[in-house]
């Protein structure tokens, strides 16, 4: 494998994800690598769930896919900010500031099911997945290789998005 792309995403986590399917949106060719096999999207278990904040919210309405996970959502409509000091609270509410849910909760199996589905639908979006990275060679604006355990790739900009790992 040998391919050129405008950016390079590494990590196929949520915010990886999101960031290719922004980047699509404006017709730009990114190329998204996981260590992770394409069945693990299928095949979801994560049990957990993510906050959404209100401007995230925005980002996916942007992208196109609001919609469809807004029947998925539980709005988060007060936040209470606490160090132990009763006096010490900060409280927010969503009638205070007229604009809604301050976020929404959402189940991670769900929403990471989704987004994938979106990447592999994307005809700007090339997905490689059980894909490590064996090097990376910078030295040059105009040389700029990802060396991986499949091969090499062109890119012009590299994003890690590889989360905590």
């Amino acid at each position: 494998m040998k391919k050129k792309f405008e950016i390079v995403i590494c990590g196929a986590g949520m915010v990886g994800m999101v960031f290719a399917l922004h980047m699509s949106k404006y017709k730009i060719n990114v190329c998204l690598i996981d260590q992770k096999e394409k069945e693990s999207f299928k095949n979801q278990k994560d049990q957990r769930t993510t906050a959404i904040s209100q401007g995230s919210s925005r980002i996916l309405k942007d992208i196109n896919i609001w919609e469809e996970l807004r029947s998925k959502v539980q709005p988060i409509l007060q936040i209470l900010v606490s160090e132990g000091c009763k006096d010490k609270n900060m409280k927010f509410d969503h009638e205070k500031i007229n604009e809604g849910p301050l976020g929404f909760i959402i189940d991670n199996k769900f929403f990471k099911k989704k987004l994938f589905d979106e990447i592999i639908k994307s005809k700007f979006i090339t997905y490689y997945d059980k894909t490590e990275i064996k090097e990376i060679n910078s030295s040059s604006e105009n040389n700029r290789l990802l060396i991986t355990n499949k091969g090499s790739i062109e890119y012009k900009v590299l994003v890690a998005a590889d989360g905590r790992f």
